[in-house]
């Protein structure tokens, strides 16, 4: 081994100090690019005397690899890992690797494996600078936990392995907010995560420092609302500053000072950086960067001006380039608002009319401005809450989501499957998850969400949306008052079942396991069945049978009514409400039917397409038939749940009951059947992408790729607001006002309108518009919605056009009125003769030179 740096000696004479056992591993490049590492005789020395594994009775070959949990410090920060320690199989010889180490050190690097308080360590010690973390001199045994564990950078960034280290991901959590140059906030994937914001921010740092790109603007504005990852997007650009003029972290150093205050302190709303002497401007742009974290917060030391005052200061300033260096500001559309407002007020012309470009570009939809930059200003924006998160872009082809899902799905983060890994949920959603469908399945159904909704998901959302999947809130893993990691929690449900009885806890462990599937989790909603006409039949049917002949189905029956009745998951957390409204309400596969395929089967020994009907039909007859339909295919939780309501299925036969109660009895073994045929559904579903409506949000995804369904599109709009080849502009009524007589009714019958469908804009100087729009006259654009054009495709489909939604007819109402307005007042679009409608008859008029009448049609 080579001799030690003055760091390394720090370390080893730290350690030494603390009594903390370790041993020094030398890395090579050979090691790193084989993924293999010798075993030496201290190492393997230092393994057996603290009883973490003895390579001496291990068995040779692949097979018998043994994988420890490891926590990692090193050059990218603190991670979670595993260890494999292995034999080889021919000569037996003593291997090791470390699944992280090419993320935590470089070649020629030494690294410390060690043993601290039952925990097992690697700490880069020719990375990590002691002096970081803490002063040579004093050194409590607080800190040294700290150091050891990695400070905050392991333990505030992941406690445990997964699935437990989920629990930091969820947006309540430390995974909500990413503080300013805090490594272990706000991003719970570890890494950070790229973007077309991303992307647009390094070139543009490459064409300010080494002149990439003509006349780069020199302020930059990151618009949207929290969440939407403008403080990471922010530390990254300043990241790249530092890479590119390689300031070898000074340059984010100085940044990380200023937002590194005292216990009660604000950090600064603006901090200042200068940094001439680690770089020479050129084109007249001054090495100082001004960076406005949050443009909502006030100047502590001038809380007197409001936030909109200061912000158009600065604008100001830009204008009129008193200020020559860098600026770049985070502020959402409130403050911009308000910004344009305080405009108006001081009759500041200048203000007026570059705000309101700002807020032109970044409220997106057709024709609207590029924003980056603004057109002849040294301005850029972007509008981060327009951009989709789920939707692939031109620069990206991975999602945001999809990079989310790769991290949280790395097997070296994960714990080993535990012994009960084949009921227990948490595994299986690893299991399940690590199937690239299934991802993009997943990834697929939170696009549709965004289409049907309008609504955008953000970086928050997505990150406590992974979590309340694959882990939950830790309280729903309490059982009596001890909170259970998930795999034991799954062992105690587990324990219950075994013992079998009429208690509520009993009737309730399967369910409970089968609910933290993570498909079960995105739809979460089932009925209780405890009123009504449930209520009543169950009173009169589920009463303990005189003879043990039924006792197992009454049971099972008996089980699953109870279960129902008390598994409402008492929570009110964000992701939670959009999962059980909107969410649920647009695109729940257990509400499919009729011909969407889920897969092929075999029915009667004949190939064929396994379809919601299908599904249904089999569960209709027997839960007993559905499962041999479908059992290949289910996780064993669902398996073990099936299985039991086929013994219920059993109980409720009406040849085991009273004729005089026969309705209740087939009305609880429909309710139980139709339960079994929509947990599938469900199950299937999400897993092969099949959801409510799914025919028209593929077509509504694809449509601007798809030109017969923009041609479909345009014809069914034309024909909604055009009447028999006229466009009829009411003349005696105003918008919304009806008709007191039909006889008193004028309107102008002008010739027919025809809508086009606009193009798609796919430019990389603004967000991708992903809703369609149509063009209806001049610049009068109608959104079409996925609503709209649901609903255009059931009028194709033979649907009355009276039975459209109320919401639908408003919004054709609303365009046709104002292009009423506009048409006629346009002289241009007015033919030389149109006609008058007055009641019933129709007359020719002449608008040539004075109005006339001709005639009557």
């Amino acid at each position: 081994m080579r001799e030690c740096s003055v760091k390394e000696n720090e370390w080893i004479k730290f350690l030494s100090k603390q009594s903390v056992s370790f041993e020094l591993i030398h890395i090579t490049e050979t090691g790193l690019s084989k993924g293999i590492l010798d075993a030496t005789n201290k190492v393997r020395h230092f393994l057996s005397s603290n009883n973490l594994h003895d390579f001496e009775s291990q068995k040779f070959g692949a097979e018998n690899k043994v994988f420890l949990p490891i926590k990692c410090l090193g050059k990218n920060s603190g991670i979670q890992s595993k260890m494999t320690l292995y034999r080889s199989s021919t000569r037996g010889d003593r291997r090791l690797w470390v699944a992280a180490l090419n993320k935590m050190a470089m070649g020629d690097d030494l690294v410390a494996l060690t043993v601290y308080k039952g925990k097992f360590l690697a700490i880069n010690i020719s990375r990590v600078s002691l002096n970081n973390h803490t002063s040579k001199e004093q050194q409590t045994a607080h800190q040294s936990d700290s150091i050891i564990n990695g400070g905050k950078t392991m333990s505030d960034e992941i406690n445990e392995l997964y699935p437990l280290g989920f629990v930091n991901w969820s947006g309540s959590k430390k995974g909500g907010v990413r503080h300013p140059f805090k490594e272990n906030s706000g991003r719970p994937a570890g890494e950070k995560i790229e973007t077309p914001l991303t992307i647009k921010l390094e070139n543009w740092v490459d064409g300010i420092v080494n002149g990439g790109v003509e006349n780069p603007p020199r302020a930059i504005l990151l618009i949207g609302g929290p969440g939407n990852g403008k403080t990471d997007a922010v530390e990254g650009c300043i990241e790249a500053f530092d890479n590119a003029i390689n300031a070898n972290g000074a340059l984010t150093n100085r940044f990380a000072e200023q937002y590194t205050t005292q216990e009660g302190k604000l950090p600064p709303r603006k901090s200042i950086v200068v940094f001439s002497d680690l770089w020479k401007s050129n084109r007249g742009v001054q090495a100082e960067i001004h960076l406005v974290q949050d443009a909502t917060e006030k100047d502590t030391e001038r809380s007197s001006i409001s936030p909109e005052q200061l912000f158009n200061d600065e604008l100001s300033s830009l204008l009129s380039e008193e200020f020559s260096g860098i600026y770049i500001c985070c502020i959402n559309r409130g403050i911009l608002a308000n910004a344009y407002s305080l405009a108006h007020k001081e009759d500041n012309k200048v203000l007026i009319g570059l705000i309101s470009e700002l807020v032109k570009a970044a409220s997106g939809g057709p024709k609207a401005p590029d924003c980056w930059p603004l057109e002849g200003k040294n301005i850029a924006i972007w509008p981060m809450d327009v951009e989709s998160l789920v939707f692939p872009t031109p620069e990206k082809s991975e999602t945001v989501m999809h990079q989310i899902l790769k991290q949280a799905l790395k097997d070296e983060l994960w714990q080993p499957p535990c012994e009960n890994s084949l009921m227990c949920p948490f595994c299986q959603n690893k299991l399940l998850l690590s199937e690239k469908d299934a991802q993009n399945n997943l990834v697929k159904l939170l696009l549709y969400y965004e289409l049907c909704a309008g609504k955008r998901w953000t970086f928050r959302d997505l990150y406590s949306l992974v979590s309340y999947l694959l882990l939950g809130d830790q309280e729903e893993l309490m059982v009596g008052k001890k909170i259970y990691s998930p795999c034991d929690w799954t062992a105690k449900q587990l324990e219950i079942i075994k013992k079998e009885g009429e208690e509520l806890s009993f009737a309730k462990a399967p369910y409970l396991l089968m609910s933290k599937l993570y498909y079960h989790r995105l739809f979460s909603l089932w009925p209780k069945l405890n009123k009504g006409e449930h209520r009543k039949a169950k009173l009169q049917v589920l009463k303990k049978p005189r003879s043990m002949k039924l006792y197992k189905e009454y049971v099972s029956a008996s089980s699953h009514f109870r279960a129902l009745g008390s598994l409402a998951i008492n929570d009110s957390s964000s992701i939670r409400k959009i999962l059980s409204e909107g969410f649920s309400q647009h695109l729940d596969p257990a509400l499919l039917s009729g011909d969407v395929i889920f897969f092929e089967g075999s029915v009667n020994n004949e190939k064929t397409n396994v379809t919601a009907c299908v599904i249904d039909e089999r569960f209709g007859l027997s839960v007993s038939d559905g499962l041999k339909l479908v059992s290949r295919r289910l996780p064993e939780v669902e398996k073990r749940i099936l299985k039991g309501l086929t013994f219920a299925d059993e109980f409720l036969m009406e040849h085991n009951h009273s004729p005089l109660i026969s309705n209740q009895v087939r009305f609880l073994q429909a309710s139980i059947r139709q339960f079994s045929s929509r947990l599938v559904k469900r199950s299937l579903g999400v897993r092969y992408g099949r959801c409510k409506n799914v025919d028209a949000l593929i077509d509504y995804s694809e449509i601007h790729q798809d030109r017969r369904q923009i041609k479909n599109t345009e014809k069914q709009i034309r024909g909604l607001i055009n009447e028999h080849g006229h466009f009829s502009i009411p003349l005696s009524t105003t918008f919304g006002q009806p008709v007191s007589h039909r006889d008193r009714d004028i309107s102008l019958l002008v010739n027919e309108i025809k809508p086009r469908m606009l193009k798609q804009e796919v430019k990389v100087s603004k967000p991708m518009e992903h809703l369609p729009y149509i063009a209806i006259h001049k610049n009068r654009w109608l959104p079409v919605t996925f609503n709209l054009f649901k609903s255009l495709r059931e009028v194709e489909n033979g649907l009355n056009e009276a039975s459209l939604p109320e919401e639908v007819f408003a919004m054709l109402d609303e365009v046709k009125s104002i292009v009423a307005g506009e048409i006629v007042r346009d002289g241009a679009f007015l033919d030389v003769s149109a006609d008058i409608k007055i009641g019933s008859k129709v007359y020719e008029i002449d608008t040539d030179e004075e109005l006339a009448f001709i005639g009557e049609k």
